[in-house]
C-alpha cells in the first residue's frame, strides 16, 4: 500500500487532466453527500457558488483526502465554501483533538500521520494531506490547518475563483 501511495504521489501533478470551470460549492457538497451515504458524519453547509477554473478530478481528490481526515481523527467533518478576496475557499471543520502547533506543519511530509501507531486501521499512511497540498499549489493556492479554539481543528484549501458572472469552459 505504502509504495502504490508513494507512486500516486509522485505522479499528483504530472496527471494530463483538462482544465475547466467547476462550481467549487458543487463540488465540496457532492463529496459530503458521497461520504455522508457511506456512514460518516459529514455535512456541507454554508456553500456559496464560487467557480473556480481548475482540474477537477485532482481537486476532488484534495478535498475528499481532507474530508477524510477530518472524520478519520476528528470524528465528524464540516464543509463550507465561501469567495473571499478572489479566492475559493473551503473550509473543512472536525471535532478532534486538534494538532500540537510543534507538529502542524510536519502533517504534510509524506508518510506523517496524526496518529502515531501503523495500525492500518486507525489511519492511512501519511500521504493524504501530502497530496492535497500539492495538488492545491498546483492549482495556485494552498492548504493550511489551524486549531480552533473551541476545540477541533480547519483545514482552509484555496485556489483562485474565476471572476464573477459566468462559468466557461
Amino acid at each position: 500500500h505504502m509504495t502504490e501511495a508513494a507512486l500516486a504521489f509522485a505522479k499528483a501533478d504530472q496527471v494530463g487532466e483538462e482544465t475547466r470551470s467547476v462550481d467549487v460549492a458543487a463540488l465540496a457538497a457532492s463529496l459530503a453527500d458521497d461520504l455522508a451515504e457511506l456512514g460518516h458524519d459529514v455535512v456541507a453547509e454554508d456553500c456559496e457558488a464560487v467557480v473556480a477554473r481548475c482540474r477537477p478530478m485532482s481537486l476532488r481528490r484534495a478535498i475528499r483526502n481532507v474530508l477524510e481526515n477530518a472524520v478519520r481523527y476528528g470524528h465528524r467533518a464540516r464543509v463550507s465554501v465561501v469567495r473571499e478576496a478572489g479566492r475559493a475557499v473551503i473550509l473543512v471543520s472536525d471535532d478532534g483533538p486538534g494538532i500540537p502547533a510543534d507538529d502542524m506543519e510536519r502533517m504534510f511530509d509524506p508518510f506523517v500521520r496524526g496518529e502515531s501507531s501503523r495500525n492500518r486501521d486507525t489511519g492511512g499512511i501519511g500521504l493524504g494531506l501530502a497530496i492535497a497540498r500539492t495538488i492545491m499549489r498546483a492549482h495556485g493556492g494552498d492548504l493550511k490547518l489551524e486549531n480552533r479554539e473551541e476545540g477541533g481543528l480547519d483545514a482552509r484549501l484555496t485556489l483562485p475563483a474565476a471572476p464573477t458572472g459566468r462559468m466557461t469552459t
